[in-house]
């Protein structure tokens, strides 16, 4: 994605068609995940919470455990850059628990990816904020965090 952005939409683009053609619901899910994080990184927020949290949903339905934890990062980005750096934390923290509790280590595509910028985090929100937002999410299930960002985006785009 980020030697050429346009490029790398307009390709996973291409690639949601013909899986969709195809019937391919779980390439089209990866493909999906794969434009939020383009929009993402493009700094189109709206359509990257959309996509993401459509992706979130049909990778958890697949149980697609790997992807789902790699977006679920891809989605905790994301509320770092909308400014909702608690969520973010949250979800960080849970992310990193359900991957040593499932013995699931980042892909090599996910290692590849820059990672949350935790400090910048801890800085924005304060030590003591920050550890407690990193407990509570340690504690999460993989489908209480998916199903906390979702709700943490809806519950926002109502207060707008």
């Amino acid at each position: 994605i980020a030697g050429n952005l346009p490029q790398a939409h307009a390709r996973f683009a291409r690639s949601l068609k013909v899986c969709k053609d195809a019937e391919d619901k779980r390439g089209a899910a990866i493909a999906l995940w794969r434009l939020g994080k383009s929009d993402l990184a493009g700094h189109d927020l709206e359509p990257a919470r959309e996509r993401l949290g459509v992706a979130l949903r049909a990778l958890r339905e697949f149980e697609m455990n790997a992807e789902t934890l790699d977006c679920l990062e891809d989605y905790a980005r994301f509320l770092l850059v909308d400014g909702r750096v608690e969520d973010a934390v949250r979800l960080a923290s849970s992310a990193a628990a359900v991957r040593d509790a499932l013995a699931l280590p980042r892909s090599s595509r996910a290692e590849a990816d820059a990672p949350l910028d935790l400090k910048s985090a801890r800085a924005s929100i304060g030590d003591e904020e920050f550890d407690r937002a990193w407990a509570a999410g340690r504690h999460w299930s993989l489908g209480e965090a998916i199903d906390s960002a979702l709700a943490s985006t809806v519950d926002a785009a109502i207060a707008a």
